[in-house]
C-alpha cells in the first residue's frame, strides 16, 4: 500500500483550478487518499445520510443498493468494485446505503426504493438532487459496469467538480510528511466535539467561498485515541497515541514552537520539507474566573509570546490575535467538574478569523 501512496503527491499537489474553470458547478465536499476495496465502503445510517444532508450541506456520491434483492446480485457486486477502483483512482469518497433503511426523516430525498436489484448513483448536494443515474437506464449502465471507474468519473464530472479535502492516514504521513512539496494539514477525531463544530461550520463554508489553490489534507486520529484508552489495551497501544502527536509537532514537546500543551484537536498545520512551519489551533482555551467575579482566559495557543512565530497572523492586529489574557463577558458555561468553558458559538466570533487567516495565507 505504502508504495501506492507514494505516487498520489504530484495528483494532490496540482493547483485546484477546475473551480475556476467550472465556477457554475459545485464541488465535492471529500476525497479520500486511504486505499479502499469493495469489503471496505462506508455504509451510512440513516441518521448519518441525515445529517449530511440536512445539517453539514454536504456534497457528495451516494451509491444505492435494494437490501436482500442486491444480495446475490452480479450487478451490485460489480458496482461496489467499480466504486473501490474509482476511489483508488479519482481519489473521491462515495458513500453506500441500503434504500430499505430510509424512514421519514430522509423522505425529501425521495432515495428509489425497488422490489428488484437495480443499484443506483446518486449525487446530492446537502438535500438538493443534483443528477440520479440508473443500472436500469441504458445511458447509465456503463457507470455500473466499468470497473476501471472510467465512465463514472466523466459522467459524474458533468454535473460536480472535484473536492479539495481530502482523508490521510499514518500510512500517507509516513511517506510524504518529509518530503520537499508542501502539506496542508488537519488533525481532528471524528468524535471530537470541537472538530464536529469546525468543519462544517467554518471549514466548508470557507471552502465553498473560495478557489482554493491548494488541498487541505484531514487526518482523523480517532481510532488512535480510542485503541489508547480500551479496556485491556497494550502499552503500545496506550502510548502510540501520544507518540503519534509528539512525531508531528502537535505537542509541545514534539515542537516547542507550534505545539500546544500535549496536543489538542482541532489543529491546522503547514509543512514544507518535512519541517512544521506555521499552525493553527481552534478552540481549546482555559477560562479561569478572577477574585471580582470577572471571566479570562488563562492559556490560550494564540498567545503574544507564540504571535511572531505565526506567520499567518503577521498583518492582524494584537488585539484580535492575542486571546490569552482575554476577559469573557459572554458565553460562559459551567461544567460539571466546578470549571468553566467558553461557548462554541462564542469562541468561534474570536477563533474564526485567526483560523481564515491561516487559509487565506496557505490555501488560496
Amino acid at each position: 500500500m505504502k508504495k501506492k501512496l507514494l505516487t498520489l503527491l504530484p495528483l494532490l499537489l496540482v493547483p485546484f483550478i477546475i473551480n475556476a474553470c467550472n465556477s457554475n458547478k459545485t464541488s465535492l465536499t471529500y476525497g479520500t487518499y486511504i486505499e479502499s476495496d469493495a469489503s471496505s465502503l462506508k455504509e451510512l445510517s440513516c441518521t448519518e445520510l441525515k445529517n449530511k444532508t440536512t445539517e453539514d450541506k454536504e456534497v457528495f456520491l451516494l451509491a444505492v443498493y435494494q437490501d436482500k434483492y442486491s444480495d446475490d446480485c452480479l450487478c451490485w457486486n460489480t458496482f461496489k468494485n467499480v466504486i473501490a477502483n474509482y476511489t483508488n483512482t479519482y481519489h473521491e469518497v462515495v458513500y453506500t446505503f441500503n434504500a430499505y433503511n430510509q424512514d421519514e426523516s430522509i423522505k425529501q430525498l425521495k432515495i428509489e426504493k425497488r422490489e428488484d436489484s437495480t443499484p443506483l448513483l446518486y449525487v446530492f448536494s446537502g438535500e438538493k438532487l443534483v443528477v440520479k443515474f440508473s443500472y436500469a437506464d441504458n445511458q447509465d449502465k456503463a457507470i455500473f459496469e466499468d470497473v476501471k471507474g472510467e465512465a463514472m468519473n466523466a459522467r459524474v464530472h458533468r454535473k460536480v467538480n472535484k473536492p479539495t479535502m481530502y482523508y490521510i492516514d499514518e500510512d500517507y504521513l509516513e511517506n510524504n510528511y518529509s518530503k520537499a512539496e508542501p502539506l496542508c494539514l488537519l488533525f481532528f477525531r471524528s468524535a471530537c466535539g470541537d472538530c464536529k463544530y469546525v468543519i462544517p461550520n467554518v471549514i466548508i463554508p470557507y471552502i465553498n467561498q473560495h478557489q482554493l489553490k491548494s488541498n487541505l489534507l484531514l487526518c482523523d486520529i480517532q481510532k488512535q485515541y480510542e485503541e489508547a484508552r480500551k479496556a485491556g489495551a497494550s502499552e503500545e497501544e496506550k502510548a502510540h497515541y501520544q507518540e503519534l502527536k509528539d512525531k508531528y509537532g502537535l505537542s509541545e514537546k514534539g515542537d516547542a514552537i507550534f505545539g500546544y500543551q500535549n496536543g489538542v484537536v482541532p489543529t491546522v498545520q503547514y509543512v514544507k520539507n518535512g519541517r512544521l512551519e506555521d499552525a493553527s489551533v481552534y478552540f481549546n482555551d482555559t477560562v479561569d474566573k478572577k477574585d471580582d467575579g470577572s471571566f479570562y482566559i488563562s492559556n490560550s495557543y494564540y498567545s503574544e509570546e507564540r504571535l511572531p512565530h505565526l506567520k499567518h497572523l503577521k498583518n492582524m492586529s494584537t488585539d484580535k490575535a492575542v486571546l490569552k489574557g482575554k476577559e469573557i463577558k459572554n458565553g460562559i458555561i459551567s461544567n460539571q467538574k466546578g470549571g468553566y468553558y467558553w461557548s462554541q458559538e462564542e469562541a468561534s466570533k474570536a477563533h474564526r478569523p485567526l483560523l481564515e487567516a491561516f487559509f487565506d495565507y496557505y490555501l488560496l
